[in-house]
């Protein structure tokens, strides 16, 4: 929760999250099976333009698969 808590404030800030913020909030995202959440940050990325790298793939694959919608993680980002 503390790292939902963090990328809030990140994104309220004049700072800008990097692919790494962004992987470890997906990874928080995957414990707490927060799908929505989730889903919120993955539009994130989207917007900031980030490209998708393998390192942020696995973070999206990995969610998925743990928030139960595999169906979702196989599909080709």
């Amino acid at each position: 929760m503390k790292a939902l808590k963090l990328f809030k404030l990140i994104l309220n800030s004049s700072s800008h999250p990097n692919h790494f913020t962004f992987s470890t909030v997906l990874d928080a995202c995957a414990g707490y099976s927060a799908i929505l959440v989730g889903n919120q940050v993955f539009a994130c990325i989207l917007k900031s333009g980030f490209p998708l790298d393998v390192v942020l793939l696995t973070s999206l694959v990995d969610m998925y698969a743990k928030c139960g919608d595999t169906e979702v993680a196989f599909c080709n980002f």
